[in-house]
């Protein structure tokens, strides 16, 4: 009886093992995935609001839609994103002309 569980019992232990981490690295890629999407996803509906906005009167809704982009692009942005969208921001807050292009 020992031997049989030396024998089944090791292997078995390494496959339950083996299959826990592959498992638990598979649930982490896919929220990681998940979470890329959802980035991709708000960056593509910020530049949609932006390219929307550009070059048009601001209208109230208009200019809250261009925050909201802004602030996402912020949040969500790499790091020259998130340059280009603060210039953008300081260029307003100043009341300077912005240029999306």
């Amino acid at each position: 009886m020992l031997d049989l569980l030396r024998y089944v019992g090791g292997p078995l232990l390494a496959a339950i093992i083996g299959g826990v981490i592959v498992h638990l690295a598979t649930r982490r890629r896919d929220a990681e995935n998940e979470r890329r999407k959802q980035r991709i996803e708000y960056l593509v509906r910020a530049y949609r609001t932006l390219t929307h906005s550009a070059h048009r009167d601001m209208s109230s809704e208009r200019a809250e839609a261009f925050e909201d982009a802004l602030s996402d692009v912020v949040l969500f942005g790499n790091a020259d994103q998130i340059r280009l969208a603060r210039e953008v921001i300081e260029a307003l807050v100043s009341g300077d002309a912005v240029s999306l292009r």
